[in-house]
């Protein structure tokens, strides 16, 4: 027999044994992640899950998705919502140290996460969002969704009754062009392109169990506001998709100083900031008195009766503008102490009137600031592994809201 008969066979012997071996392989790691995944269900670790997924991740290449079981999404509880919320700016858009945001998100008795779907500047990525959301597993959790004031007009998307790109140069409101940077403008309800793009992501949303969103400073992108708004459409597509669906949702919105009654109950509730001062405390009229001072212009105070007698409901939190000395830059200029001081005081203040405080866990910060920050100095975090270390403070809040 020639000898390459002999090398031949080997090799074919050799490969056999080799793709056997790859194969039992393959079939035990599956059977033995399918036995890991019950038992870190079953012990309802959620930090172990959130580095467990993650590794099988990295090592398959393939998002492990949501392992644990799913139930019908529940009635919105608003009153939790205004005790029990946390401001979480981007959480589920991959905003600051991912894995150490779930982990605190996870530790805190936080039932509403206001804001965790960004939409400034890009459009929603819903596998980002998925992937993020399946880490977390505590329950019950509300998610927020901001539709943000602000578009970019390279961003590609697409229209899913065209097949088309959406055309997000179409839905500037004119003279906004480079408002917010390069490529960037203010959107308007007016436009018709973004009425589709903003019903068809928040139909999206519901799909991908959002069930509250946040229409951001309405005053520039609802033009005409109270006469003929073009947003009442848009509210009643999305609400009569939710009802068809049979998901219980909340539409709020930025109203800042608006006052007509008929067009603060098209939401479910306006929200806004506090106005805080370096010394701890606030306002009590219906406009913030340094920039209606230094800027002639309202930044509405929303607890004031002006429009909580109008509003369905209000909420307020530290706001963040990007501005000079926001809400967000006094507050993490402040000491440790007195920033848990400022947060018992407004909690107790707020919601003994009936209007939800929305407490700080994730937030942006303007670029310039003395105070302390989260992974970067333009991203706060209340995480106790960062500088701030509010998440003690917070955590007793929540739990022992009454």
């Amino acid at each position: 027999m020639p000898i390459h008969w002999f090398v031949w066979s080997g090799v074919i012997l050799f490969s056999s044994y080799a793709i056997l071996l790859l194969l039992l392989t393959y079939l035990y790691n599956t059977l033995a992640i399918e036995q890991n995944i019950n038992d870190i269900i079953a012990d309802n670790n959620a930090t172990t899950l959130f580095l467990y997924q993650k590794k099988m991740t990295a090592r398959n290449g393939v998002n492990t998705g949501n392992l644990l079981p799913t139930a019908p999404l529940p009635k919105i509880d608003t009153a939790r919502m205004k005790r029990q919320g946390c401001v979480t700016d981007g959480l589920l858009s991959g905003y600051g140290d991912e894995e150490k945001n779930v982990e605190l998100i996870n530790r805190l008795p936080c039932y509403y996460l206001h804001r965790a779907v960004e939409t400034w500047l890009e459009a929603p990525n819903w596998y980002k969002i998925n992937r993020i959301r399946s880490y977390i597993v505590r329950k019950p959790i509300l998610y927020g969704m901001f539709i943000a004031e602000a578009v970019n007009t390279k961003e590609h998307y697409i229209n899913t009754q065209t097949g088309k790109r959406f055309r997000f140069k179409k839905m500037c409101k004119p003279g906004t062009n480079g408002r917010w940077g390069k490529n960037t403008c203010v959107p308007d309800f007016d436009r018709r392109e973004y009425r589709a793009y903003i019903t068809q992501i928040m139909k999206e949303a519901i799909d991908n169990d959002i069930q509250v969103f946040l229409i951001g400073q309405v005053q520039i992108q609802d033009a005409r506001r109270v006469e003929q708004s073009d947003i009442e459409d848009v509210l009643a597509a999305v609400r009569k998709y939710a009802a068809q669906k049979g998901v219980d949702i909340a539409i709020g919105a930025q109203t800042n100083d608006a006052t007509d009654k008929d067009y603060l109950r098209l939401f479910d509730f306006i929200e806004g900031g506090v106005g805080l001062h370096p010394d701890g405390s606030i306002e009590d009229g219906p406009c913030f008195s340094r920039y209606l001072r230094e800027h002639n212009w309202c930044w509405a105070l929303l607890w004031h009766e002006k429009y909580t007698k109008k509003a369905r409901n209000v909420f307020v939190h530290l706001d963040w503008s990007g501005m000079h000395d926001d809400d967000m830059m006094t507050f993490v200029s402040m000491d440790r102490d007195m920033r848990a001081y400022v947060l018992k005081k407004l909690y107790t203040f707020y919601t003994r009137q009936d209007i939800g405080f929305l407490l700080p866990v994730f937030t942006a910060l303007p670029h310039e600031h003395d105070g302390c920050y989260g992974n970067r100095k333009r991203y706060y975090s209340a995480d106790n592994a960062y500088s701030c270390k509010d998440e003690d403070v917070i955590k007793s809040i929540l739990t022992n809201y009454k």
